[in-house]
């Protein structure tokens, strides 16, 4: 069993973007990023934050984010509704699960994922059935590897002191924050734009490096603090 590419055929031209297949999508692309930065596989709170950080600058790549509305939280960032579709492709053979921790309750506290050659077959077919789902993957993959290609692990601390929206002193511990589809507040997307503008000469590549210099910046913060 595996995600069809026949099932985004129609998402290619009209995507619904809280599909799940689609959400789907975005873990085996994320994960396929992480697996070629050599993190594979990787802790459930790093990909959390990750999704996030994919999500605020989706902008930046000239593509719509999965979800742009997230809880701040000063334990860390929550995305339900990926980690239920991270199980199913565990239980579908394209992601294994490894390194759980329970609590003496027998609840979940830990737990990582990785993706499989499975799934990298998977997310390959589906890339070739669109070019638009190509340009996504890329984009998703390349935010994943400057994501873990920092010295230090970007943490929760570091995204609440230095990331543009998590840091906007407009939003406290609880406030949903909300940067829209293509909204001019996103400050995350707003920043990526403005490195990449100062980048010279300008190169195919500028997004990409603007991206990796932005989480580069985010991590400074936690060799600083240790």
């Amino acid at each position: 069993m595996s995600i069809t590419p026949i099932s985004y055929i129609q998402l290619s031209k009209s995507p619904p973007y809280n599909d799940h297949n689609h959400r789907r999508f975005w873990i085996l692309a994320l994960l396929a990023g992480t697996e070629r930065a050599g993190i594979n596989p990787m802790d459930i709170g790093q990909f959390n934050m990750l999704a996030y950080l994919a999500n605020a600058v989706a902008r930046c790549y000239d593509i719509e984010p999965l979800n742009p509305i997230v809880l701040k939280e000063k334990n860390g960032i929550l995305y339900p509704k990926l980690i239920w579709d991270l199980d199913r492709l565990v239980g579908m053979g394209l992601v294994r699960v490894s390194n759980i921790v329970l609590t003496s309750q027998g609840e979940t506290k830990s737990v990582s994922y990785g993706i499989t050659n499975r799934g990298i077959n998977s997310l390959k077919a589906c890339t070739e059935v669109s070019e638009g789902l190509k340009n996504t993957a890329a984009a998703l993959s390349s935010t994943a590897m400057a994501f873990c290609r920092t010295r230090n692990n970007i943490d929760i601390e570091s995204l609440h002191s230095r990331d543009g929206n998590l840091a906007d002193n407009r939003f406290s511990d609880g406030d949903v924050v909300d940067f829209g589809l293509w909204d001019l507040n996103n400050s995350t997307a707003n920043s990526v734009d403005f490195v990449k503008e100062n980048i010279s000469p300008v190169l195919p590549g500028s997004i990409s490096t603007a991206v990796n210099l932005y989480a580069q910046y985010l991590a400074f913060l936690t060799s600083e603090s240790h």
